[in-house]
C-alpha cells in the first residue's frame, strides 16, 4: 500500500517539549483529566496526516486514517490521541471504544462537531472538522448568550448538510425549521478559514 498523501512522522519529548504543553491544544479542547495524566505521561507522539491538494472523490481516507491511529497505538503501547481539526483529546481507551462503536467510521458526529465560543456579551458557534470531507469550515455571527440553544442547533444542522454536500450551498443559503419557525441561513466568505452564517427568522405573510 503507498499513497504520497498520507504521511507519519515521530515527535520525541525530549527534542520537542513545548509541542506536549496542554495549554497549545485548541480552544475548543475539552480534556479529561485520564487524557490529560497520559498528555503528561507521554514520550513521543506519531503525527498521522492525509493531505490532497485536490478535492477527493470519496471519504475512505477518513475510514483509513483512525484505523492507523489505532494500529498506532497498538505498535507502541499508545497513551492518547489527539484530533487538531476536531480540537479533541482521547485517552487510548476512549478511542478504541469510538472506533468499536462503528468500525467502518462512517458516523458524522466522529469526524465533525459544533462548539459555541464565548464572547463578553455572547458568543457563536463554530463547526470543527468539516474540512476533513473538503468542504469549508462555518461559523455563526455573533449572537446574544440566551440564543446560544437555538443557534448551536441551526449551525448542528446546517453541518450536517454540509458535510454529506461537502461544499457551500451553489445558493448561498439554506433553509431550516426548527421549534415551529422557519429559518434561513444566509453564508459569506470569512475573514478566515471559515465562512460566516447569518441567521434570519423568516415571518410568513
Amino acid at each position: 500500500f503507498s499513497d504520497i498523501r498520507v504521511s507519519s512522522t515521530l515527535v520525541l519529548r525530549e527534542k520537542n517539549q513545548h509541542v506536549f504543553r496542554p495549554d497549545l491544544l485548541g480552544d475548543a479542547t475539552e480534556p479529561s483529566t485520564e487524557a490529560l495524566e497520559a498528555l503528561s505521561a507521554a514520550q513521543a507522539f506519531v503525527k498521522v496526516r492525509f493531505l490532497s491538494e485536490e478535492p477527493v472523490a470519496d471519504l475512505r481516507h477518513l475510514r483509513f486514517i483512525p484505523h492507523l491511529a489505532c494500529s498506532y497505538l497498538d505498535l507502541a503501547d499508545g497513551l492518547a490521541v489527539y484530533d487538531p481539526l476536531l480540537e479533541r483529546l482521547w485517552t487510548a481507551q476512549g478511542f478504541r471504544s469510538e472506533i468499536a462503536l462503528d468500525p467502518a467510521v462512517g458516523r458524522s458526529e466522529f469526524h465533525r462537531r459544533v462548539v459555541w465560543a464565548p464572547l463578553a456579551d455572547g458568543g457563536y458557534a463554530r463547526t470543527l472538522g468539516l474540512r476533513k470531507s473538503g468542504g469549508p469550515e462555518v461559523q455563526s455571527l455573533e449572537a446574544p448568550s440566551d440564543q446560544r440553544v437555538l443557534v448551536v442547533e441551526l449551525i448542528e444542522e446546517c453541518a450536517e448538510r454540509l458535510w454529506a454536500d461537502r461544499c457551500l450551498p451553489t445558493t448561498m443559503e439554506m433553509e431550516i425549521d426548527r421549534y415551529g419557525d422557519k429559518f434561513q441561513l444566509l453564508f459569506r466568505p470569512g475573514k478566515g478559514v471559515a465562512a460566516e452564517v447569518a441567521i434570519r427568522r423568516r415571518h410568513e405573510r
